[in-house]
């Protein structure tokens, strides 16, 4: 299974429409079978639209312009069907409802689960929400975008990683990635990374018979202002060791197009080691 994550920032870019087609020419070229996106953007009360791509679960109105709805018709344009599904987070950048979202193959998701990571108001860019589709014949896949460690003193992010580790026990033996932004650096000790290896999780960057790239961002982003240099933020995840041929950074406008200010991560994984 191919799984891509990017944080897509999505339309707060520049040419977003092309950037829309550049990343669904990746997709369909390298038969990406489950694509996490987070920044999932649709402008709050915008023309109403729902796809026969849509797949939900979102209680709000899904957009004509919402971004993983338009990915979908991309894909299709370019003669590849997804199913697209989303799920409200909160309200981003004053003027958009923001969440996070997945496409994947047509008939591969048996059901969907969006996971409320942090409940706050939804205005309150803390809440935080996931999206869990069982893939058929492979697992769970769980697009999520989480907080930083610690603001203002609070530790955010331990919590929303809580809920993830609730709905892993509440699945007991199933294989689950999650794909995504956690908004915490693999080379900071003692936060949000080395917490979830300490509680297993596998790095499919580790795994991989094949590593291309490294960092995620390039440098100072929206939320990593004080940023001096490009961090590695974005990951795909398992609960359990498996074979995992390739891992890699993409859209990084060498081998692939700049499409978002984050890079995108590839990883082609197998059911089980050695598979």
């Amino acid at each position: 299974m191919k799984v891509l994550s990017l944080n897509a920032h999505s339309w707060c870019e520049s040419d977003q429409i092309a950037k829309i087609r550049d990343t669904a020419r990746l997709i369909v070229d390298e038969g990406v079978d489950v694509v996490a996106v987070q920044e999932a953007n649709q402008l709050q009360g915008g023309i109403p639209w729902r796809s026969e791509r849509y797949g939900g679960p979102s209680a709000l109105p899904v957009g004509a312009d919402n971004y993983v709805q338009v990915l979908a018709e991309m894909c299709a344009h370019l003669g590849a069907e997804y199913r697209c599904y989303w799920a409200e987070a909160h309200q981003g950048f004053g003027k958009y409802d923001e969440g996070v979202g997945l496409l994947a193959r047509a008939d591969s998701v048996t059901e969907t689960h969006p996971l409320v990571l942090a409940d706050y108001p939804y205005t309150d860019v803390r809440r935080r929400v996931a999206l869990a589709a069982r893939i058929r014949g492979w697992g769970w896949v769980i697009s999520g975008h989480f907080s930083w460690w610690e603001v203002e003193g609070q530790r955010l992010f331990e919590g929303e990683w809580g809920a993830i580790e609730r709905f892993v026990r509440e699945h007991p033996g199933e294989r689950v990635c999650v794909a995504g932004d956690l908004n915490n650096p693999a080379t900071v000790v003692g936060e949000g990374y080395s917490l979830i290896r300490e509680r297993g999780w596998w790095d499919t960057r580790d795994l991989a018979r094949r590593a291309e790239g490294h960092d995620t961002i390039a440098g100072k982003i929206s939320g990593w202002e004080k940023a001096r240099g490009g961090a590695r933020i974005d990951y795909v995840l398992i609960n359990q060791r498996v074979w995992v041929s390739e891992h890699r950074v993409v859209f990084t406008g060498e081998e692939s197009p700049v499409v978002s200010d984050h890079y995108g991560v590839l990883a082609h994984v197998g059911e089980a080691e050695g598979e």
